[in-house]
């Protein structure tokens, strides 16, 4: 018997020839295996399923016959494709697991059916309950009862007929649409969770038996003794690699990975853990490359990077990572920088971005107000906060304590910042901020000053004249004329800030808020003058009209009709709820001495009568506009 001799930690290993060839012989089934797992991953990302599924049955025979060529090019040519099915129990196992599919299927069918015909006898119920002018149901089967309508020369019954008929006709439509959506959903749940687990299991388990059964063949006729590596087990393997987190000591360890590899050399955890302590020899990469297990421990390593930077990593977590990078480079020929690259895009580019943001900020063309807005949305309350907040968050510390600085360095110079390394960038980013905010503030007691020069200046012009004007107040009877103008001028300023304020609603707090994309609302505030239309005839005061308006526009994902009328509805007045409290909120803040949102109080209205006459009145409205994805558009007024 053929021996191949190996390494591993140093010392030499023989193993039957047969093991080398197991591999190779394995191979040949990849192909078709990959095919079937990327069928099932395909269906599964596109909701796609069939029972009877002739096409997965196909492929499982596909993979018979091409066993047969296989075993023709090794001079057997006595086994059939009925042969190797028959003898396969996962192939029975698949089949009993259609029929059982479809029976199910017709189950939530038949629920779907009864569900359809329920709603469809209460349309008809509620569309004929419309015709009310002459006692009878138009919406009837009845010819007589047709031929009576028909003989009839009321419009009141042709408009109630008529309006009966588009009733019918929407609740039929969207009974439809609801009942569909529902059996789809049934069906694809039961598809999902119980079926396409089992397909995968059991495409897994055909392969196993199908490729013990050729080699069973194989051995049969003296081409290949598959009976000499029985005593090499993969599971064995990988129960005896658990061991390790029983073991303390170096040695001990050691050994567990020895007898691990003995019982079967292709087991990728046993080299994934030598990377991970920096113990891979020289000798020992050869014998994974000799079993072909190179590419594979690869996938292994690059799926162990991608974890590592979104994880809180120690000091040895640190070291395990550095060392999985400088393997992957070397097992695939390239730099460090180009592992990096490969392994951490996605990270590279959040951390440039973030960096890019607070750069951003320090440049002239960004103002306070923006910078402030930037405090809020990431709930800061200083600049400091703020600064590390966004380089915490963006993971830059993470990646340079893995990675090194090489990466930061480089994005500070494109950057065109002066700092060299992440503490002194936030330093520099903070030292600007600030002086931003300086300026801002030096300006803001500049306009103030002026305002106040400009004030006084104003008063003493208007001294001389506002004696003489409250002198011919007094004798017109209007002596709060001059008051009066001031408060409205107050008021009207105010409206005037409020107007056009605009926020962005969470919509995490909603009730369904699965359908919901995004919700916007729009302040819209004014005052007015108009008449008093009973009083005109008496006298001819005016009255001040205050429109406070909401206009609410929400964007809903494109299967929101599927939702029944009253959730939508109940979807609807939620959002509406939290646009009055947010709205009230706002406009509170900038005239609470006046402002009382949607509902006037008492006193708040006495001083408005105060100001701006006894004539004065709130008329509120608000508009709700729902935009699917797709650009259909529904205003509603509430």
């Amino acid at each position: 018997m053929e021996k191949d001799k190996v390494y591993f930690l140093g010392e030499e290993y023989e193993f039957p020839h047969e093991l080398y060839e197991y591999v190779i012989y394995c191979r040949q089934f990849q192909n078709d295996r990959e095919q079937l797992l990327t069928t099932m991953f395909n269906r599964m990302q596109n909701h796609v399923y069939s029972f009877p599924d002739a096409e997965l049955e196909r492929m499982l025979r596909d993979a018979c016959r091409n066993t047969i060529r296989y075993l023709a090019k090794a001079g057997i040519y006595d086994i059939t494709e009925e042969d190797l099915i028959s003898d396969n129990f996962a192939y029975k196992q698949f089949q009993e697991l259609q029929a059982n599919a479809a029976q199910q299927l017709s189950v939530l069918a038949k629920q779907s059916a009864s569900e359809y015909n329920a709603g469809f006898d209460q349309a008809v119920r509620n569309a004929a309950s419309q015709i009310t002018g002459s006692g009878y149901s138009l919406i009837s089967n009845s010819l007589l009862a047709h031929m009576a309508f028909g003989a009839m020369e009321s419009s009141k019954i042709q408009a109630q007929e008529e309006k009966a008929k588009r009733s019918l006709q929407e609740s039929l439509e969207s009974l439809q649409k609801q009942t569909y959506f529902n059996k789809q959903q049934r069906e694809w749940g039961y598809v999902i969770g119980k079926v396409y687990p089992e397909y995968m299991r059991l495409i897994e388990e055909f392969f196993l038996q199908l490729i013990n059964r050729y080699l069973s063949i194989l051995e049969q006729n003296e081409i290949y003794s598959y009976s000499t590596i029985n005593c090499f087990s993969m599971t064995r393997s990988s129960e005896l690699f658990q061991n390790l987190k029983l073991v303390e000591d170096i040695d001990g360890k050691k050994n567990v990975l020895i007898q691990s590899f003995k019982s079967c050399p292709y087991n990728v955890d046993i080299y994934q853990y030598l990377i991970n302590m920096d113990m891979l020899d020289e000798n020992t990469e050869k014998t994974l490359e000799f079993y072909e297990q190179k590419e594979a421990l690869i996938d292994s390593v690059k799926k162990y990077l991608s974890t590592v930077l979104y994880a809180d990593n120690t000091l040895e977590k640190i070291k395990i990572a550095q060392s999985n990078i400088r393997w992957l480079g070397y097992l695939q020929n390239i730099s460090a920088e180009q592992v990096e690259e490969q392994c951490f895009s996605i990270r590279r580019n959040s951390i440039k971005s973030e960096l890019e943001k607070l750069c951003y900020l320090c440049r002239p063309v960004w103002t306070f107000d923006d910078v402030e807005n930037e405090l809020k949305d990431k709930k800061c309350d200083n600049i400091h906060e703020y600064v590390e907040k966004i380089v915490e968050n963006s993971g830059v510390i993470n990646y340079q304590n893995i990675c090194g600085d090489a990466f930061i360095r480089d994005i500070l110079k494109k950057l065109e910042m002066k700092s060299e390394d992440i503490d002194s960038f936030k330093t520099e980013v903070e030292t600007k901020l600030n002086q931003k905010y300086q300026e801002f503030i030096n300006e803001k007691k500049e306009r103030q000053d002026a305002e106040e020069k400009e004030r006084k200046l104003r008063n003493k012009i208007l001294t001389v004249g506002g004696i003489i004007l409250a002198i011919v107040a007094l004798v017109l009877g209007g002596g709060k004329i001059v008051i009066k103008q001031q408060h409205q001028r107050k008021i009207d300023n105010l409206v005037a800030e409020v107007n056009g304020t605009k926020f962005i609603l969470d919509t995490h707090k909603f009730s369904n808020s699965q359908w919901i994309i995004s919700v916007e609302v729009t302040v819209a505030t004014e005052i007015g003058r108009d008449y008093d239309y009973n009083t005109l005839m008496h006298d001819s005061r005016e009255m001040y009209k205050w429109d406070e308006d909401l206009m609410i526009d929400v964007i809903v994902k494109n299967d929101f009709d599927s939702l029944k009328q009253k959730e939508k509805e109940d979807l609807i007045w939620s959002i509406k709820r939290e646009a009055y409290e947010i709205g009230k909120d706002q406009l509170a803040e900038k005239f609470p001495e006046y402002c009382d949102y949607f509902e006037l109080n008492e006193n708040n209205h006495k001083e408005m009568e105060e100001y701006y006459g006894k004539w004065m009145f709130s008329n509120n409205r608000d508009y709700i506009n729902v935009t699917t994805e797709s650009g259909i558009d529904e205003e509603i007024e509430y």
